[in-house]
């Protein structure tokens, strides 16, 4: 999992937002709210798999569930 979103994920979505109309979903490796609400400032969804397979299995799913709930509201 990442520590950052990529800074280069900005630059390659806008190049995407200007090949269709489409709705733009992203996944960067999103552990945390701070990455949640990054992400979702240059998309119009985020995709959140591993983090939360990783939260479910140590038992912290709701916890992980709301921080990034909270971050995108």
């Amino acid at each position: 999992m990442r520590a950052a979103v990529p800074l280069d994920a900005a630059r390659h979505l806008a190049r995407l937002r200007r090949c269709t109309h489409l709705p733009i979903v992203a996944g960067f490796g999103i552990t945390n709210g701070a990455q949640a609400r990054d992400g979702a400032c240059h998309a119009d969804g985020i995709v959140v798999g591993s983090a939360l397979v990783e939260a479910a299995r140590l038992g912290r799913l709701p916890s992980l569930v709301r921080t990034l709930r909270r971050a995108l509201d």
